[in-house]
């Protein structure tokens, strides 16, 4: 598990490094900034999804698969980031995504759970706005990266009811 997370930052930083080779002096320092706010964000997430084993020698392997998870969607983003052209982002989505964090919510009983929740979910909101805030396709970028988000978030309810 440590190795495909190893192999996947070292996938994310050449990804990363190839895009920015390809962007305006001010769009770098917007990307840096969104990399920044994603640190924070998957750091938080996974040390949330990961709680539930935290006092378990399973924690390591859960935080890293969580991890590993997050990293190749951002890989996706950022090998989909669009500097040109647009397409129309869906209501339905925020909608969902409210909903599947409300579910997640209901289901928590620790309070620090909750709290780990909202950090988590207050740095991918920071993570979401400097990330799309780049392209311009923003509203494709809110999409898809509000997809991946709730895909998270199903998978963490998944994980609870086994």
């Amino acid at each position: 598990m440590l190795t495909t997370l190893l192999t996947s930052i070292s996938q994310l930083k050449n990804v990363f490094k190839n895009l920015r080779s390809q962007l305006s002096v001010e769009k770098k320092a917007q990307l840096e900034e969104a990399q920044r706010f994603w640190r924070k964000f998957c750091e938080a997430y996974c040390d949330f999804a990961a709680y539930p084993v935290f006092d378990e020698p399973g924690y390591p392997f859960h935080k890293h698969d969580c991890l590993g998870r997050v990293t190749k969607q951002h890989i996706k983003n950022l090998e989909g980031y669009n500097v040109r052209g647009a397409s129309t982002a869906s209501g339905a989505d925020d909608e969902r995504l409210d909903e599947s964090y409300q579910e997640v919510i209901n289901q928590l009983y620790s309070q620090v759970e909750k709290l780990w929740l909202k950090n988590a979910q207050e740095e991918w909101q920071k993570f979401r706005e400097a990330y799309c805030g780049l392209t311009a396709d923003k509203n494709g970028c809110l999409e898809r990266v509000t997809r991946q988000h709730i895909e998270n978030l199903e998978r963490y309810i998944e994980d609870l009811d086994v």
